[in-house]
């Protein structure tokens, strides 16, 4: 008898996730780092400053920079994305989304962006 593996993610006790079957490492780590809480990351406070101050070209060069430092990262370029449909570049909007992982695509801002 053979049984495919479910795994289960728990966050405060309570489920918030889970994939059944085997999955190769990358989608594993993918699938956990889409739960993980973001770490201190000071290019990141220098766009939150920039965005608060309403300096949206020094954002948008600090999210570029974070992007090429860490490119595997979902939670930059739906930040980019967001801030090109704010500035009204939707082409690059669009291009930027193309590169998101299938994590990255169930995300509600995702799909916020594409309305």
């Amino acid at each position: 008898m053979r049984s495919l593996p479910t795994v289960k993610l728990f966050k405060e006790g309570a489920p918030v996730d889970e994939f059944m079957g085997v999955l190769p490492e990358e989608a594993v780590r993918e699938f956990l780092e889409h739960h993980l809480e973001p770490q201190d990351n000071p290019g990141m406070e220098v766009v939150e400053k920039a965005l608060e101050s309403g300096d949206q070209p020094r954002a948008m060069e600090g999210l570029n920079k974070l992007l090429s430092d860490q490119p595997e990262s979902d939670q930059i370029r739906l930040k980019l994305a967001t801030l090109q449909a704010d500035c009204g570049e939707l082409d690059q909007s669009t291009d930027t989304l193309k590169f998101l992982t299938d994590v990255g695509k169930e995300e509600s801002l995702y799909t916020s962006l594409l309305v």
